[in-house]
């Protein structure tokens, strides 16, 4: 028996969403040299899916930027306004960035504080430790 695991704005496990949305993408793009970053931008359509999602391609350059500094980001309420999400670089034994590691949980229960102090060490471990094997 399988159940599909899904969420009230019509995405479910597995689904892909635009990179300028989700917490993974924007980990993933600021680990991209700033050339290629601003050719992606040049290319990508920013759809708007809340109030808060970033849709001004220079506003998003600079999130991914402050993300390229902190080494991790979250994200909050881009996707849907119930929805928090937080993300690391899964590094390979070499330095390289070859994924991320992140989760989505809801903004009432996680606020950013928490994630920051909670969850965003615990994923650092996690991807520190899953490095060798990478």
């Amino acid at each position: 028996m399988t159940a599909e695991v899904g969420s009230g704005f019509g995405f479910h496990a597995g689904a892909r969403a635009p990179a300028h949305v989700v917490t993974p993408g924007v980990v993933l793009l600021a680990r991209l040299p700033e050339a290629a970053l601003k050719r992606w931008a040049e290319r990508h359509e920013f759809a708007s899916f809340t109030a808060q999602t970033v849709v001004a391609r220079q506003d998003f350059l600079q999130l991914v930027r402050r993300a390229r500094r902190s080494d991790h980001w979250i994200t909050e309420q881009m996707l849907d306004a119930s929805l928090l999400g937080v993300a690391v670089p899964l590094l390979d034994r070499h330095g390289a960035c070859k994924a991320a590691l992140g989760m989505t949980l809801q903004v009432v229960n996680w606020p950013r504080e928490k994630v920051e102090a909670q969850l965003v060490p615990a994923l650092r471990d996690t991807a520190l430790s899953l490095m060798p094997l990478i």
